[in-house]
């Protein structure tokens, strides 16, 4: 049983191996996870060399067509070479889009049956993150299992099956990652259109989109872009949610009821716990849903998701059940662990309206198991209820059939009555699965008749909650299910990063800026306090979208103390320095997660020193307590790694040392040496980090006398050092007052003192500055090659005491040696100090 979970692990290793480079899947939803939710029945594979033919797809193509922008290639898979029923064609492939750097692999697999004839259907695993393939690798696309029995409950044997890896980076697809479903549904409507071009035989068929999971959101979204394209090839003939999560508000509304025995499983919580569920914490996770499908806003609709799996599904966790099927404990964890996908804030987002808009054009079967608690029956039979749209009265009034044991995995769980329900969506007139072939005896007749009432045709086509899989007995799950999971953290979190706020980050893109920012966020739960902050980082997105600035974000910690941010830059210089030169950033700008970005009309380009100072490799701010690096500038290069690590490395080296913000401190004391400070200019404050200007709310407190710059209208941003308990709300009143006075805030660089205050300061401060880090660069060079000079000499000193003492003990050369040794340090020292004494002479004119 536990081979098929070795192949999987398997995949991931030779997808590693194919594309060393490819970075985390662009969602985490933890709704499924990346290669693994969905995937791998009890059986055992016969044949584990697919997984080899599937990586040769990404080896140079045997054919290729291109539609300009988009580019199909592919290849016929030998049937020998991976096991299919004789006669069954299989193709390979990627689709290229070579604008955008993105390739999606994809793997069609022919009909057993009428091939020329038969529907077709598209299957997309969800998470979002999940590889399709392991839809080839389990029941649906297996011919035979390891004993040589075929499988009875093959999807292709009454249709083609699509599988396709999407979006970018999950399972065998690779290249630029994208952030939102829409583009996933561009990107996947490009690929169809470009298959059936380039194979004509299977585009009069009748095709179908099935999704699980996730694909609550990918369904209703790629089949609302096939749509919206009249003049479009693809003849979809229907849509099929499986287990989905689609209106994310009337989902999460009956997770509660679900854990509290009111779903038709046993309660998991006592009722205190279930009192807290319902009066706490759901009222706040709708709110939140609200407000990130009224606003739109992706730091709301991120925090909302956030929530909900933090109060509802980590609790089901902790108290150690299975969130994909609440009545099983978990599995033993076995698969190895891959990178974290990135958060998007679309999980949060309905689909409902795509919903409303293809069910008047095509049939929608939607259907859930009755253990599932991630995509509850409850919330999936809410929301299509609350439907709204013309055939509502008569769906409502409709029964809803049980299926038995069905879970999150139902294609994998109960697969004979699911295909039974598949056949009779997409091929009315085939043989039905016969009902001993289920779980238990279901009337499989009364289940499809309201697919197929021809009244409700005539309304609106039709939805249809044909199964809702009921409570009435425990199917088991194959052991070892969550065995291939290779990614299953809640986000955010502590184990999650998030390493963009919008794009991918690693793949220096042509428009994009030379300059890049770099912050930090991470938490175990959602509130009120992490809310303010992703609000604070979502200001700068007008600014990043401007000036097309990558915004880096690290949404876990990596070090124990104050030294992540020096880390986490450290390992993006390194990255960069790895790069050609011409593909390099040129900047790195920290900025905390605690400011607001007030003003998007200042480019960050403009406080970069001119060419004559390239030299300069910092770029900082004091405020009256000194170095304040909560914003600062730090070039891509040698020195500014060797710096950062020494400031990590300085408590190391000093362990009396001891500050409140240590690693402020430590990089504080190391640029005030001599040996750094050539590199490192101090910058006015009011440039690029002013703090509160606690004029809004009252008088300065004077504990907080030390500050240095107050912001003003115009400024670049405002920042909240030292506020404390007010910090919360002093940033949500800053990005109120930038919501409610945007032109009093968004000034131009030209109408500011910026440019003149900058100019003057290169000219003349910095000149100033600059003459003074001369003095001190040269005085360092000279000492050290005096310090060379005479360490030259005493390693030929010591070279001839040893030379001398030939044939004497080693215990009497040792105690000659040490003694010249300490002549000769003394003898250094001494030299140091005169020439250091003669520089600093020469320097005042003495």
């Amino acid at each position: 049983m536990k081979q098929i979970f070795a192949v999987l692990v398997t995949l991931l290793s030779t997808l590693t191996i194919a594309h060393p480079a490819i970075p985390s899947a662009p969602f985490d939803g933890n709704i499924g996870r990346p290669l693994g939710n969905d995937a791998g029945p009890s059986e055992k594979l016969r044949d584990t060399s697919l997984l080899e033919t599937a990586s040769r797809a990404a080896q140079p193509k045997n054919n290729a067509s291109s539609d300009g922008r988009y580019a199909i290639r592919w290849k016929e898979v030998d049937s020998k070479v991976v096991l299919t029923a004789p006669g069954v064609k299989q193709y390979t492939g990627y689709l290229d889009d070579n604008k955008e750097d993105k390739h999606l692999f994809y793997w069609f697999l022919e009909s057993q049956s009428k091939p020329a004839s038969d529907p077709i259907v598209l299957w997309l695993n969800g998470g979002p993150g999940a590889a399709s393939t392991i839809g080839r690798l389990s029941t649906p696309g297996l011919f035979k299992y390891q004993n040589g029995a075929p499988n009875p409950n093959a999807w292709n044997k009454n249709a083609s099956i699509l599988f396709l890896d999407q979006p970018t980076n999950v399972g065998f697809s690779y290249g630029k990652n994208i952030s939102t479903t829409k583009v996933a549904a561009q990107d996947a409507y490009a690929l169809l259109s470009l298959f059936f071009k380039e194979k004509p035989q299977y585009s009069k068929q009748p095709f179908y989109i099935w999704g699980v999971s996730y694909g609550g959101h990918w369904v209703p979204a790629f089949a609302n872009e096939i749509l919206s394209h009249p003049d479009s090839k693809i003849n979809l003939k229907g849509a099929i949610i499986a287990n989905g999560i689609t209106d994310s508000y009337n989902q999460v509304k009956h997770m509660p009821d679900m854990a509290c025995g009111k779903g038709g499983v046993k309660a998991i919580f006592n009722e205190t716990t279930c009192r807290e569920l319902q009066s706490v914490h759901l009222p706040k996770a709708q709110k939140l849903i609200t407000e990130c499908n009224e606003k739109g806003n992706k730091t709301t609709c991120i925090a909302a998701e956030a929530y909900w799996q933090t109060n509802f599904i980590g609790r089901v966790k902790k108290a150690g059940y299975d969130e994909q099927n609440i009545e099983q404990k978990p599995q033993p964890q076995n698969g190895t662990a891959g990178p974290p996908p990135q958060n998007s804030g679309d999980v949060a987002l309905s689909m409902v309206p795509y919903v409303k808009n293809i069910i008047k054009k095509i049939p929608l079967l939607v259907y859930a198991g009755d253990k599932d608690y991630i995509c509850d029956w409850m919330g999936v039979k809410a929301w299509t209820e609350a439907l709204e749209w013309s055939g509502k009265a008569e769906f409502n009034k409709a029964g809803l059939k049980p299926i038995y044991g069905g879970g999150h995995a139902a294609d994998i769980e109960s697969p004979a009555p699911v295909l039974a329900l598949l056949n009779d969506f997409i091929l009315p007139s085939a043989p039905r699965v016969p009902p001993q072939a289920h779980a238990a005896s279901i009337d499989t007749n009364v289940t499809m008749m309201l697919a197929r009432d021809p009244c409700l045709s005539k309304i609106a086509r039709i939805v249809a909650i044909v199964a809702v899989f009921w409570l009435l007995t425990t199917v088991q799950l194959w052991q070892g299910r969550r065995a291939a999971q290779l990614a299953a953290p809640a986000a955010p979190s502590t184990h999650v990063q998030t390493v963009l706020a919008d794009e991918n980050p690693s793949i220096q893109q042509p428009g994009r800026s030379k300059l890049a920012k770099v912050c930090m966020l991470y938490y175990e739960n959602v509130t009120d306090d992490t809310i303010a902050y992703e609000k604070a980082i979502a200001s700068h997105k007008a600014h990043n979208d401007r000036y097309h600035y990558q915004f880096y974000i690290l949404r876990r910690g990596i070090l124990s103390g104050y030294y992540t941010k020096p880390a986490y830059m450290i390992s993006i210089l390194l990255r960069e320095l790895g790069k050609p030169p011409e593909e390099r950033l040129e900047w790195l700008v920290w900025v905390d997660a605690d400011l607001v970005l007030m003003n998007s009309e200042i480019p960050l380009e403009a406080f970069i020193p001119p060419p004559q100072f390239d030299h300069i490799h910092l770029i900082v701010t004091n405020d009256l307590h000194g170095l304040n690096n909560g914003v600062f500038f730090i070039r891509v290069h040698q020195w500014s790694v060797l710096l950062l690590t020494a400031s990590m490395a300085y408590k190391t080296f000093n362990p009396e040392f001891s500050h409140v913000s240590e690693d402020q401190a430590a990089l504080d004391n190391i640029i005030q040496r001599d040996a750094w400070k050539a590199n490192v200019t101090h910058v006015p404050q009011r440039w690029f980090n002013s703090y509160h200007n606690f004029g809004i709310n009252g008088d300065i407190p004077p504990e907080w006398h030390w500050y240095n710059h107050y912001f003003e209208p115009g400024y670049l941003l405002v920042h909240f050092p030292g506020t404390g308990p007010h910090r919360t709300n002093l940033i949500n009143e800053y990005v109120q007052l930038k919501a409610e006075k945007l032109q009093l805030y968004e000034v131009p660089l030209s109408r500011t003192n910026l440019t003149e205050d900058i100019a003057k300061f290169w000219a003349e401060d910095a000149g100033r500055e600059q003459a003074l880090q001369k003095t001190y660069w040269r005085r360092y060079k000279l000492l050290e090659s005096v310090g060379y000079k005479a360490d030259r000499e005493r390693d030929r000193g010591l070279e001839e005491v040893r030379t001398s003492m030939v044939g004497e003990s080693y215990e009497s050369i040792e105690q000659a040696v040490k003694a010249k040794e300490k002549e000769y340090n003394s003898i250094k020292i001494e030299k140091l100090r005169t020439a250091e004494m003669a520089e600093i002479q020469a320097d005042i004119g003495v």
